[in-house]
């Protein structure tokens, strides 16, 4: 699939970009490569990216652009512990 050019992955390190760098980069994807589906694994790693800015306004922003654009878009968040199962095998 990449070779064919229908699936670009992008490595971000998020120490090393500022959340308006992120959206802008995700925002060039979707306008230059005609994107259809946006994953971001991991929610967690874009946290890191935040200083004293607030990651829910910022993702909420990000997402209501994507979905102005009729893309798809699927947010990664891994949890420590599922408590359900955690009930279950506790």
């Amino acid at each position: 699939m990449i070779e064919r050019r229908t699936l670009s992955v992008v490595k971000l390190e998020p120490l090393s970009s500022t959340p308006d760098k992120f959206a802008n980069q995700v925002c060039l994807e979707v306008e230059e490569q005609g994107s259809r589906i946006i994953m971001i694994d991991s929610i967690a790693g874009y946290q890191l990216s935040f200083q004293k800015q607030e990651l829910t306004r910022n993702l909420h922003s990000l997402c209501k652009y994507l979905q102005s654009q009729d893309i798809t878009t699927i947010l990664i968040n891994e949890v420590e512990t599922i408590k359900y199962l955690d009930k279950i095998y506790n």
